[in-house]
C-alpha cells in the first residue's frame, strides 16, 4: 500500500469516525430540543399506560388533571371549606376555567374560590380543570346544565389562546404531563360560526398512527409538525435534519424578533384562527347563559409571561380580544391591570409561587378580590347579596 492510499485511508476512517460522533451528537441534540418543544419525536406509549389514559380521561372533554382529585367535592366542585357541603345550599357564583382558576399548588381554603366565598358570604363552586382549554372549559359549562348559580364566571389565562387550536397536548407541552392528552376544539365554520371537532376516538392502533404522523392523520391539529408553527419532525441522518431545522429557526426568528411566543396568536386574521375561534368560544357561552337565566362574566387571568410582556411594552398582549369582547357587550373582568394598579410599583413576582409557575396565597387573594369588586361593578343591586353595596 503507496503512502498516498494510507493517507486517504487514515482519511476516511477519521472522517467516518467524525461523521458518528457528529451523528451522535445530534442525536442527543434532537432528545433535548425535543424536550424544549421545538422537535417532535414520537411518543413509546405501550397498550398498558393507553388503557390506563382511556380509563381517566373523560370521554367528552378529554384529558383530566388527576392529581387534585382528592380536592373535589361531591357536586364535582373543588372543595369550598368555607361551605364545605355542596348539598346546602345552591351556589351562588360557579367558576369555570383552567388550573389558575382552580388555583393549583395552594390549600383549598386559600384557593381564589374560597377566599372569594367568604367575600359574598355565600357558596362558591369551583369547576376549574388543570391544563383545560378555553373550549373545555366552556363545553364543562355546556354539559353541567344542573348547575344552578346565579352567576357564572369563565376564567380566561391569556396564554390558552394557543390551547384553544390544539387537540393533542404533547405537541404543545412535550416535557410536561399527560403526553397522550387528546382534546375536542373548535373551529370557525360556516357563517363564523364556531363548529365542534369532537375528541378522535382511538384504538391503539390509530394512536399509533396519530402520533407517528399528527400531521396526516390528526385533522385541524395546528401544532402539528411540519407547518408554519417552528414545530419540526427529525430522522436519520439526524444531522442533517439539525442542520435543515437550524435554518428554518434563524429565517423565522430573523422575522419575529424577541417576541412572545403566543402573540401572533393574537393578531386578526392569522392562519390559525385563534383570536376569532376564541371569541367565539366566549359568545357562546355568554348566550347559553342567558338562556339558562344565570348571569356570565369573563375574567382575563394573567399569566407570569404576560406581565413580562406589560413590563417591556407598557400593554397587555391580549388587548385587542377584550376590545372585542365589550364591544359585543359581554362584561369583562380584565385582571392584568387590576393587579398592577393594587400591587403599587411592588413586583408582579410576589403572586406566583415561581417564575412562570401558577399564583401563590397572595395571588388566589388577588384574583378574588379583583372579581369580588367586579361583580359589584357589573351587575345591579337586586342581582348581588344584601350585604354587598353597590357603589354610587
Amino acid at each position: 500500500m503507496t503512502i498516498i492510499h494510507k493517507k486517504i485511508k487514515f482519511f476516511l476512517i477519521t472522517l467516518c469516525l467524525v461523521l458518528i460522533c457528529l451523528e451522535a451528537y445530534s442525536y442527543f441534540a434532537v432528545l433535548y430540543l425535543n424536550k424544549k418543544g421545538l422537535i417532535y419525536q414520537k411518543p413509546q406509549v405501550r397498550m398498558e399506560e393507553w388503557k390506563e389514559y382511556l380509563n381517566k380521561r373523560d370521554a367528552i372533554l378529554g384529558w383530566r388533571y388527576i392529581y387534585y382529585r382528592n380536592d373535589y367535592d361531591s357536586s364535582g366542585s373543588r372543595i369550598i371549606p368555607a361551605f364545605p357541603n355542596p348539598d346546602s345550599q345552591d351556589p351562588y357564583v360557579s367558576l369555570y376555567g383552567d388550573s389558575f382558576i382552580f388555583g393549583a399548588e395552594v390549600s383549598n381554603g386559600d384557593a381564589c374560590s374560597n377566599v372569594l366565598a367568604k367575600l359574598l358570604g355565600r357558596r362558591v363552586s369551583n369547576y376549574g380543570v388543570c391544563g383545560y382549554g378555553t373550549d373545555q372549559s366552556y363545553l364543562s359549562f355546556y354539559h353541567h346544565a344542573s348547575d344552578k348559580s346565579r352567576i357564572v364566571i369563565l376564567g380566561y389565562l391569556i396564554e390558552n389562546i394557543t390551547r384553544n387550536i390544539n387537540r393533542y397536548r404533547y405537541l404543545l407541552n412535550p416535557a410536561k404531563e399527560y403526553k397522550l392528552g387528546f382534546k375536542p376544539r373548535f373551529i370557525m365554520g360556516h357563517n363564523q360560526q364556531i363548529e365542534l371537532i369532537p375528541l378522535p376516538e382511538l384504538n391503539y392502533a390509530g394512536l399509533n398512527k396519530v402520533t407517528g404522523s399528527p400531521e396526516k392523520y390528526l385533522r385541524y391539529e395546528y401544532f402539528a409538525p411540519n407547518r408554519d408553527t417552528r414545530k419540526y419532525k427529525a430522522g436519520f441522518p439526524f444531522t442533517i435534519s439539525l442542520i435543515r431545522i437550524q435554518m428554518k429557526e434563524i429565517f423565522a426568528k430573523s422575522r419575529q424578533p424577541g417576541k412572545n411566543y403566543y402573540e401572533d396568536f393574537y393578531q386578526p386574521g392569522h392562519s390559525s384562527e385563534a383570536l376569532e375561534v376564541t371569541t367565539g368560544i366566549f359568545s357562546e357561552f355568554y348566550f347559553l347563559a342567558k338562556k339558562r337565566g344565570q348571569l356570565p362574566i369573563i375574567i382575563m387571568i394573567p399569566g407570569y409571561s404576560d406581565f413580562l410582556y406589560y413590563a417591556k411594552n407598557n400593554s397587555w398582549i391580549h388587548n385587542i380580544l377584550v376590545e372585542r369582547l365589550i364591544k359585543s357587550n359581554m362584561a369583562v373582568i380584565d385582571a392584568g391591570p387590576e393587579m398592577v394598579k393594587r400591587l403599587k410599583g411592588k413586583s408582579y413576582k410576589e403572586l406566583f409561587l415561581n417564575p412562570g409557575g401558577h399564583y401563590n396565597t397572595r395571588g388566589n387573594q388577588l384574583l378574588a378580590e379583583i372579581i369580588y369588586e367586579g361583580l359589584n361593578n357589573y351587575f345591579p343591586r337586586s342581582a348581588l347579596p344584601p350585604h354587598i353595596k353597590k357603589e354610587s
